[in-house]
């Protein structure tokens, strides 16, 4: 039998045991959400699921592991996060954002936004439930309507990384993209390895016609984030505009090639002026 001491012993080293446990939580979710900003889905995935393994009751690292399931196109297991974090707490901002969030991707727009709002009005000082309001704007095109409400997310978080890339992404998707330039560089500012922000300069690159240097944004948007989907359909259209251009130079050369030498030899020296500086 144990006597009064050493049960209390027991009890102290319990407790201990249990502050050590839960002090290790904070860490691994600060991480995990660092990550998740960065565009480093992976490794923010693996951070929140350990946290989670020491204390699967935090609505927080659900809800946020369902966030970078679904840029992942993991949505099975992004609905299942997010209901796990409602389940926690029904009325949490966070878990009515993020389901609003899930449900778009699985094209259900209209119970988005129900959910989407809520977050709104509990949350008012929040610039995420405009996000998440812009993207609902944005499903059936409206991206002007997106526009006004990610300025008006951005007046309460101006240097929010998210914010300035999506904000960019609806001003390309009009075709502005000098605007779409301008918030993209200022998201790169703020946070220079942004997989996204270093997705959406890579478009506004390549429809500039600047093909090298979309191909190093994407490059780099890989490089941070292996997997990152968007990533990947931008070095797609890289490589379909590089297809392009060769076949439509084929199609030019065989045209000189039936005219004769002499109008290569114009083309070639066209093309040797293009490459050497004005005087």
């Amino acid at each position: 039998m144990l006597g009064a001491h050493g049960g209390e012993a027991i009890a102290q080293r319990g407790n201990q045991a249990e502050r050590q446990h839960r002090e290790a939580i904070v860490p691994a979710i600060a991480v995990a959400t660092e990550d998740l900003d960065r565009g480093q889905l992976p490794a923010a995935i693996d951070e929140f699921r350990r946290a989670l393994t020491l204390a699967p009751d935090k609505l927080r690292a659900h809800a946020l592991l369902a966030v970078a399931l679904v840029r992942q196109r993991r949505l099975g297991a992004a609905l299942i996060e997010v209901q796990t974090a409602r389940r926690l707490s029904p009325e949490a901002p966070l878990a009515h954002l993020v389901l609003g969030r899930v449900l778009l991707a699985h094209r259900r727009p209209s119970e988005a936004r129900e959910h989407v709002a809520t977050a709104r009005g509990l949350a008012p000082s929040d610039p995420a439930p405009l996000r998440g309001l812009a993207a609902v704007e944005r499903y059936p095109d409206r991206d002007d309507r997106a526009v006004e409400l990610l300025t008006q997310a951005l007046d309460l978080a101006p240097e929010d990384v998210e914010t300035l890339v999506v904000l960019g992404d609806a001003h390309l998707a009009r075709g502005r993209v000098d605007d779409a330039e301008r918030w993209a560089r200022a998201a790169l500012e703020a946070e220079p390895e942004h997989a996204d922000a270093l997705v959406l300069i890579g478009h506004v690159l390549l429809r500039r016609g600047d093909v090298s240097g979309a191909r190093e944004h994407a490059v780099g948007a890989i490089r941070t984030e292996v997997s990152d989907p968007d990533a990947l359909r931008l070095l797609a259209a890289i490589k379909a505009r590089e297809s392009l251009l060769l076949g439509l130079w084929f199609r030019v050369s065989s045209v000189l090639a039936g005219l004769g030498p002499s109008a290569m030899r114009v083309l070639l020296a066209a093309d040797l002026a293009q490459d050497q500086p004005l005087r």
